[in-house]
């Protein structure tokens, strides 16, 4: 399972992650860097580990068994999903409390807004993530989720199990980059007034290539006419809908956007009536 950590956007304190089946152990103790400013080093009798730069103290931060599994029979689990978990560590701990202990579907607290995670973050909630575990799909195999983890550096960052660090820029860029996206066909098409135009899309990764071995369920919306349907399960990473131009007249045209549950308007097309 890819582990993506970030660079300076926590405090700076280390973790260990072991995965062990599908349950997470996290351990979070306090780090400094090996030399201080003025050149004179940081080693003390606290110190069980260097890495890198870095001098990790025996002082316990956090430690818990997060069962990653039980993510499954969260209400808002689903395709295209970024549970976040917040604890009382690093950046902003002081706002978290006992009532935060349940993880959140990023996705499903901005799908209205459509705000960006560090939006959403910055702007409404007041709290900071440590975890984002990244669902693709909702019938992805568990060594398809991604951890994300919000770190000063990736190396005080230590994994096993079958854990496999990747630095990254920040926990938004992974979520686009690695989470899978809608797209149709075509981006254009003509009706009839009163006609239909069969409108087809796929599931696809972040530069548009196609996906084929996972199935999703497509949400669907459009501006004017009516779609056959509004929600589609995929078969073999396609899906298809029929567009009719009721009560649009010649000139006209309609947007229709294609998207997952959570996470619509990946894509638009444009229907104009001729």
């Amino acid at each position: 399972m890819k582990v993506f950590a970030t660079h300076e956007r926590n405090d700076d304190f280390a973790v260990d992650l072991r995965l062990e089946d599908e349950v997470l152990h996290v351990l979070c103790r306090h780090a400094l860097p090996a030399v201080k400013t003025d050149g004179e080093s940081n080693m003390s009798d606290s110190v069980v580990e260097i890495r890198g730069d870095w001098l990790i103290h025996d002082e316990v931060l956090l430690d818990e068994a997060i069962s990653l599994g039980q993510l499954r029979n969260m209400p808002d689990f689903h395709d295209h999903a970024a549970f976040c978990f917040y604890r009382p560590i690093g950046i902003r701990k002081e706002m978290v409390s006992s009532v935060h202990k349940q993880p959140v579907n990023l996705f499903m607290m901005t799908s209205s807004s459509k705000m960006t995670g560090p939006q959403f973050h910055d702007n409404v909630s007041g709290l900071h993530p440590f975890i984002n575990v990244l669902i693709p799909f909702k019938n992805s195999p568990f060594e398809d989720w991604m951890i994300g983890l919000n770190v000063y550096d990736p190396t005080l960052v230590a994994v096993s199990g079958d854990l496999q660090i990747f630095p990254c820029a920040g926990l938004d860029v992974v979520r686009r980059l690695e989470l899978p996206e809608v797209r149709f066909e075509q981006s254009q098409a003509t009706s009839s007034a009163d006609g239909s135009v069969e409108i087809c899309f796929y599931l696809s990764d972040a530069d548009g290539q196609p996906i084929t071995d996972h199935d999703a369920e497509v949400y669907l919306d459009t501006t004017g006419g009516v779609l056959s349907l509004y929600r589609v399960m995929t078969h073999g990473g396609k899906g298809r809908t029929l567009f009719r131009a009721l009560d649009l007249q010649a000139g006209q045209s309609a947007k229709i956007k294609c998207g997952f549950k959570y996470f619509s308007g990946t894509d638009d097309c444009f229907v104009k009536v001729v």
